[in-house]
């Protein structure tokens, strides 16, 4: 495989004792930093946990409460960003920090129970060994809506949910950290991919439950966004892929993705989201890092989950269902 450190930064093993980092991302979001934060920092100094805040250059107002409420506070480092570095800059400015045997990695909109931050680390150093990422089962506070549900049982997935992971440490010290490329989107898939080819498993476990207090964005904020996974879904599939797969995954991607802009009669947007779609192609193909031939076998799978690109426009739902159960049955009796 080529090496892409111009675009990943690379980090070292920095590990002083601490069973696990938790990397927390916070802009602009008081209302949930008052609600989740005090309780996080009790935790984590009850376990023997490290915590780094990242904040991405939120108002006064924000930065003013996290200084106060993480002073004289051994376990915490706070990181108070003069700019907004995006996803990508924001959590490996705390990957690169990090101490911990495991990097739990959430949002400043995730909540996580005492209970599943104390078996963490156990669980990745017995059931979970030969895991380099897992994703945890993410559901909506008040709706309990599901915003990832792979299956019951233990299941090998494309990627984790970017509102809460844990990160083996050895990865991250292995293929380095988020592509700074990926500012919002695709980060997680961009990630899970390398560490596939650096021989870990991406795994989904819906037994520890966290909760992310997910909402739509409104207007110009929602578009651009969804401007930015497309770009960077493009860019992901054409640099580590064949060709004619990358070609098939990112144009899926973009027909699915626009079915919404159609059905809200949005089709003034349609073009720029082309653009866009093409402008990650090119990228991707100047920024070209084959995956070797068991990558791309795992990532051609058409019934591998979350879907992004990988699944016919109109598969057969019920057939796609019975056999994600099938294969999470199959992985169950491999690992009981």
């Amino acid at each position: 495989m080529r090496n892409i450190s111009f675009m990943v930064p690379m980090f070292k093993y920095n590990f002083a004792g601490f069973p696990m980092s938790v990397v927390l991302l916070s802009h602009n979001r008081l209302d949930e930093l008052i609600r989740n934060i005090p309780e996080l920092i009790d935790n984590c100094a009850r376990f023997g946990y490290e915590l780094i805040i990242v904040d991405n250059a939120s108002d006064k107002n924000i930065c003013s409460y996290l200084t106060r409420i993480t002073s004289s506070k051994p376990n915490v480092v706070l990181m108070l960003n003069e700019s907004n570095l995006g996803i990508a800059g924001g959590r490996n400015s705390a990957f690169a920090l990090a101490q911990g045997e495991f990097v739990l990695s959430i949002d400043d909109d995730t909540r996580v129970s005492s209970e599943v931050l104390r078996d963490l680390p156990g669980l990745m150093r017995g059931k979970y060994l030969e895991v380099g990422i897992l994703a945890l089962r993410i559901k909506h506070p008040f709706t309990g809506e599901e915003q990832n549900f792979a299956g019951d049982y233990d299941t090998p997935v494309r990627n984790h949910h970017g509102a809460a992971c844990v990160i083996r440490r050895e990865v991250l010290a292995r293929i380095g950290g988020i592509d700074d490329f990926c500012d919002f989107g695709f980060e997680e898939l961009d990630i899970c991919i390398r560490a596939h080819a650096a021989g870990f498993q991406i795994l989904y476990t819906p037994e520890l439950v966290v909760y992310h207090n997910s909402y739509l964005r409104p207007g110009g904020v929602g578009f651009e966004r969804r401007r930015k996974r497309i770009f960077n879904c493009s860019r992901t599939m054409c640099k580590y892929f064949p060709f004619w797969m990358a070609q098939k995954l990112s144009a899926r991607y973009f027909v699915q993705a626009i079915r919404g802009f159609i059905l809200n009669k949005e089709i003034s947007n349609l073009f720029r989201l082309f653009l866009d779609h093409l402008r990650g192609c090119y990228l991707g193909l100047r920024h070209r890092t084959l995956m070797p031939p068991a990558t791309v076998a795992y990532y051609s799978d058409p019934n591998l989950v979350p879907e992004n690109g990988n699944q016919p426009y109109f598969g057969p739902l019920i057939k796609r269902k019975l056999f994600q159960t099938h294969r999470s049955d199959q992985f169950k009796k491999r690992n009981p």
